[in-house]
């Protein structure tokens, strides 16, 4: 049987299909498209294993599911001649690996601790909420201990940040207290649209080196 397939990437990705050494020993089972045999002969109970390079692309509106990778296309052609056709289940990206919605939110650091930090030594830190749409937004901040670890961001959850204006910010202080010498991410922080009840993950902010406290 011959195989020749199509991968059908999802807009705005692009796709590049990669091609391996021909060389690589036939015990393998590892047969590959090329571009100049674009049938790839398969043996009874072989397998084919594919790989495509996809890239991200811009789009002007927003990608309605990030995780749809596009679908793949199969067609083959059988030791008597025979055709068909055979489109594969759809691919996508595994959900532990799609990057947090921002919603258009985005939290900046303008100036992390040019120190390390000591184990209970708490630092005042600036945090910028950024309203990235196009529309104004009256947003609220929180704070997630249980998301961080090694070290706390300690402000007012929940606190109202009032009218953002677009491509506009707020900025907030909180206290960063060090709880374990090492290098912790600083995370736990979302932030709330109130009026459509929207809220945006804004994943890992930043990071700082803890050390221990001197004896």
């Amino acid at each position: 049987m011959c195989i020749r397939d199509s991968m059908v990437p999802t807009p705005p990705r692009t796709l590049a299909q990669l091609y391996p050494n021909k060389s690589a020993p036939r015990s393998h089972r590892q047969w590959w498209q090329s571009q100049d045999d674009p049938d790839t002969p398969l043996e009874p109970k072989g397998q084919l294993q594919l790989c495509y390079q996809l890239t991200p692309g811009r789009s002007l509106a927003p990608e309605k599911d990030p995780g749809l990778l596009g679908a793949l296309q199969v067609a083959y052609r059988g030791p008597m001649g025979s055709l068909g056709n055979i489109r594969m289940a759809i691919v996508r990206l595994p959900r532990n690996l799609l990057p947090p919605d921002s919603g258009g939110i985005e939290v900046t650091i303008p100036e992390l601790p040019g120190h390390s930090l000591t184990v209970g030594v708490p630092t005042p830190l600036a945090i910028r909420v950024w309203n990235r749409s196009s529309n104004q937004r009256k947003l609220n901040l929180e704070l997630r201990t249980e998301q961080m670890a090694g070290v706390l961001l300690n402000g007012v959850s929940g606190q109202a940040l009032g009218e953002v204006p677009p491509n506009g910010y707020v900025e907030v202080w909180v206290d960063l207290l060090p709880l374990l010498p090492g290098i912790h991410p600083l995370a736990g922080v979302y932030v709330l649209d109130v009026e459509s009840f929207q809220r945006s993950e804004c994943g890992e902010i930043g990071a700082v080196l803890v050390s221990k406290p001197q004896p």
